[in-house]
């Protein structure tokens, strides 16, 4: 493994992930590790207004929590799976070339590494995928900015988790191991290269007046801890492996956080790339499969994410004030007359539900759950779909992150439309 960095350190906020990425990890044999340590979160279905009203609240016998860690922690969690002389710290990659025997990596320093396959895990600004497909289009901004901190350990706490939605701009919050709390806030911005000479202060000014904990939160986070990013994606390439190079993660199809299927992507690659490569006859021939394998699904879900800040992270007055109307039937909770939703508007009649379940197949259409009167049987009927919209940050709409499963007979088994060689979990 080839770290550009010198040594692996603290490094990163937090980030929380849904059924599918456990599942993943537990393929991968550090399920147990994984949970060890993250810290359930209750955010992907506590959705607040700035006065502190809810649109949607956590409802544990129906609701399922994520888990979130710090990335630091998850580095150290995966770091330890890896034999320590195979990591190489400070090796800088520049330049790839391959032929039908091998693939040659070039450092910065000037020296080569000859292997028989490369994974090209090197994010969003890849060198692999530029040395590969040098025409590949670059980085598309997303017009948003994120800034992500993390708390000093029991400063404030407990925090549950939660999202707080305004007009243009997001702010969310996830509990961490050490009773830490990571925290984000994103914004619609016209202009990417934005700076600010104190960025705490910024946020706390773009969320004054909002419902606690947010002022306490970033009271007790301090300024050096606060990072700030321009928010990019990247458009849906036309292949993750060509010949003995295989991409994977954000290197492959880099999406935006909204969905928080980002790293539960990456997960779900190095399963099927484990699963089609360990023992396989033909390295360009098994990377094939997993692209194919990988492709429709991790691309569908980039799309999606790209879609849902239009609505979640939308500018538009008309959309913040109807927002409570598209809150989901049996989320959206009436309490006291401070939580109440503005204008009067009640729930909706119904909402979207993914009809389809993770197995790399193509999703079913969207379908809506109707409650059944006395004396009626259930029925289903089909709705437009909502672009944007997802029923919790767990289940991605139009696709259920239930999760996969691996066995030793997962590579032998037919393969479906699609190529994939995994099936859903029960």
């Amino acid at each position: 493994m080839l770290e550009r960095a010198r040594e692996l350190g603290e490094v990163g906020a937090g980030w929380s992930f849904a059924p599918n990425a456990l599942r993943a990890a537990d393929a991968l044999g550090v399920g147990e590790q994984f949970r060890a340590c993250s810290v359930p979160t209750e955010a992907g279905a506590t959705m607040r207004l700035p006065d502190g009203a809810y649109l949607m609240r956590f409802q544990p016998e129906a609701d399922q929590v994520l888990l979130a860690n710090h990335r630091a922690d998850l580095q150290r969690v995966l770091a330890r799976h890896v034999p320590a002389e195979k990591i190489r710290t400070g090796c800088e990659v520049t330049g790839v070339r391959q032929d039908g025997a091998g693939v040659t990596v070039i450092r910065r320093d000037g020296g080569e590494m000859r292997a028989d396959l490369l994974v090209g895990a090197d994010g969003i600004h890849s060198t692999v995928r530029r040395g590969v497909w040098p025409d590949a289009p670059e980085p598309v901004f997303q017009r948003i900015l994120c800034w992500r901190g993390v708390t000093a350990p029991g400063a404030v706490w407990p925090v549950r988790g939660f999202q707080t939605w305004s007009r243009g701009a997001r702010f969310g919050a996830h509990p961490l191991v050490g009773e830490r709390v990571f925290w984000f806030l994103t914004v619609r911005q016209e202009q990417p290269g934005l700076r600010f000479d104190d960025d705490l202060g910024e946020v706390a000014a773009r969320t004054r007046g909002w419902h606690k904990p947010i002022p306490g939160l970033l009271a007790a986070t301090p300024p050096e801890a606060v990072l700030r990013h321009d928010i990019h994606d990247l458009d849906p390439l036309p292949s993750y492996a060509k010949g003995r190079i295989a991409l994977l993660g954000d290197a492959a199809h880099a999406m935006t956080p909204f969905l928080a299927q980002d790293a539960c992507q990456a997960l779900e690659d190095a399963v099927v790339l484990a699963a089609e490569a360990v023992g396989a006859d033909s390295v360009p021939q098994a990377l094939d499969r997993y692209d194919k394998a990988r492709r429709p699904r991790s691309q569908q879900v980039q799309r999606m994410a790209r879609t849902d800040p239009r609505l979640s992270l939308s500018t538009s007055g008309a959309t913040y004030r109807l927002m409570p109307a598209m809150t989901p039937p049996g989320l959206h909770r009436h309490g006291s007359p401070q939580e109440r939703p503005p204008l009067g508007l009640g729930p909706p009649v119904h909402a979207p539900r993914p009809g389809a379940v993770m197995g790399y197949r193509v999703p079913m259409v969207e379908r809506a759950r109707r409650r059944p009167r006395a004396g009626r049987p259930h029925r289903r009927r089909a709705v437009p779909k909502r672009p944007g919209f997802t029923r919790h940050i767990g289940t991605v709409s139009g696709v259920s992150t239930n999760g996969i499963t691996t066995s030793s007979t997962a590579r032998h088994s037919t393969p479906d439309e699609h190529g994939s060689r995994l099936r859903a979990a029960p």
